[in-house]
């Protein structure tokens, strides 16, 4: 996928205003400079990336996990074959796919260790703060483990948390 072409009609964050350009169509990694960090932070950027998690979970929602494939086996959910998402896996998969983050290569994670291990990045815990906020709870993947009761309601949460952020609700 391109930036150019993001999927569902979402607008893909161009590469050129963070001061990142790729020419493939496999985004490479990316490192999390300052710069990188502050674009992050900003509502539309973070609304971006929110409503692209949405979509993920529409497409298909799990627990226990960041991503499984279509067997149900546990995959990075930034992986080609990942099917479905868990609230904080969509947020890393939109991450991955608008700006070219993998948080599983940053971090230097394996599928376990990285479901498992406190999120460290301060851009990942920026991302998980408005859907955070609506719930009134600190920890979005315990939230999406053990309360929510399907994907709905999930989409549901990261649409709101979405507009919220950009100022739309």
């Amino acid at each position: 996928m391109t930036l150019a072409h993001a999927p569902h009609g979402n607008e893909a964050i161009d590469p050129r205003t963070l001061g990142l350009f790729w020419p493939t169509q496999e985004a490479p990694m990316i490192t999390l400079t300052p710069e990188l960090e502050q674009q992050l932070q900003q509502p539309t950027v973070q609304h971006k990336i929110l409503t692209r998690a949405a979509e993920l979970v529409a497409q298909g929602w799990t627990r226990g996990t960041a991503a499984r494939d279509a067997e149900g086996r546990k995959v990075r959910s930034t992986a080609p074959e990942a099917a479905t998402w868990c609230v904080v896996g969509a947020i890393d998969r939109a991450l991955y796919e608008l700006v070219g983050v993998d948080v599983y290569q940053m971090l230097g994670f394996d599928v376990d260790t990285y479901d498992t291990a406190p999120c460290p990045l301060p851009a990942m815990l920026a991302l998980r703060r408005g859907p955070e906020r609506m719930l009134a709870r600190r920890d979005l993947a315990r939230w999406n483990d053990t309360v929510c009761p399907n994907g709905a309601t999930a989409e549901l949460v990261l649409r709101t948390a979405a507009h919220t952020l950009a100022g739309c609700s």
